[in-house]
């Protein structure tokens, strides 16, 4: 039996900035747009910098910048701190204090960087003086199956609504509320597919359990933009606590409004190609499938369904199978980490 340790939410995005002593480096870090000062044609001192890409663990990267204040000696770091630690964000945690030193250490230790912070900034790095501009946090749910998780998002496309932001609203396979928000963007999501497509991965990390497990995922995830984060007096780092974000997760999945059920499906369903489960289900609901499907159609799925001890041809009464309620996933099905999450050294925080 697989011990599952805890909730699985975390904070994985964010962007922020620190002072921090430093040389520019390169091309990478010094191109700048100046501008003239109005009352002078000399070139303003203020800039802007672009950002170099800073390799982690298994080759997920952020990106680190100067900021073209007068010293030019504060540095912003942004993307998902918690790949760039542990080379994915399966699992994660609440502390945002610890993630951040963490990746500022990771980021020191880095000589193409030439960090160079006094003892003063590393102490105020420490103490959480790190301005926030964005933050995503997520909360993840775990479904029977892969079939579940898809089609949890393909129900609750029609049956889901929120206060204030309204009907949700898909956008390739997502559903959003909020999206391109300046202050609050929403999204569900099911995270097997990006486990999948993720090629900076190992093989050797990518085991039956990880993405077993990965494939079960339905993520709720929160970006939080700098206004919101202005609004609530968390633009910095030293003003979060581990149960603010649990706060923040709670709040917004209180707002969301679901109704109706989705079948469950047989663990064997779940290896069968997509065009065979359509007909499965359609099946299962009751449906005369010769009325439904072509002769040579009919004929092909009855003989490979066969092979699962399936009989299609039988014409069901009535669909008489397990459900499972949208909503209750929201709440009773909260993703724990499993014990084999760190015999396999996939967590690193």
């Amino acid at each position: 039996m697989i011990s599952i340790v805890g909730h699985n939410k975390m904070i994985d995005y964010i962007k922020c900035s620190f002072k921090c002593n430093h040389k520019l480096v390169g091309n990478n870090f010094i191109v700048k747009i100046s501008t003239k000062n109005l009352d002078s044609d000399i070139d303003s001192k203020y800039g802007f910098y672009t950002g170099l890409d800073v390799k982690g663990k298994y080759n997920s990267n952020i990106k680190v910048r100067t900021l073209g204040d007068k010293e030019d000696n504060r540095i912003e770091i942004s993307g998902n701190i918690t790949k760039f630690l542990q080379g994915h964000n399966l699992f994660g945690i609440t502390n945002l204090n610890k993630l951040v030193r963490m990746t500022v250490n990771k980021l020191i230790e880095d000589k193409n960087l030439e960090l160079r912070p006094t003892v003063q900034q590393l102490d105020d790095i420490n103490k959480g003086m790190v301005h926030i501009t964005r933050l995503d946090i997520n909360r993840n749910f775990h479904l029977p199956s892969r079939v579940e998780a898809d089609r949890w998002i393909i129900e609750a496309k029609n049956l889901m609504t929120m206060s204030y932001y309204g009907q949700v609203k898909q956008f390739d396979s997502t559903l959003y509320f909020g999206r391109q928000s300046k202050t609050k963007e929403l999204k569900f999501y099911c995270k097997g597919a990006e486990i999948e497509a993720n090629s900076s991965l190992p093989k050797n990390l990518k085991t039956p359990l990880m993405l077993d497990y990965a494939n079960k995922m339905l993520r709720f995830e929160i970006r939080l933009n700098a206004r919101y984060l202005n609004e609530h007096n968390l633009s910095d780092v030293y003003n979060w606590k581990d149960s603010i974000v649990n706060d923040i997760l709670d709040k917004s999945l209180k707002r969301v409004e679901l109704r109706g059920n989705i079948p469950i499906s047989d663990k064997k369903i779940t290896t069968l190609s997509p065009v065979l489960q359509s007909t499965y289900y359609l099946w299962m609901e009751g449906h005369d499938l010769k009325k439904h499907l072509s002769s040579g159609t009919y004929y092909r799925h009855k003989r490979e369904l066969l092979t699962h001890d399936i009989d299609i041809s039988i014409v069901l009464p009535k669909f008489d199978k397990a459900t499972l309620d949208l909503a209750s996933v929201l709440k009773d099905n909260v993703a724990g980490i499993p014990d084999w999450a760190y015999t396999q050294g996939l967590i690193a925080l």
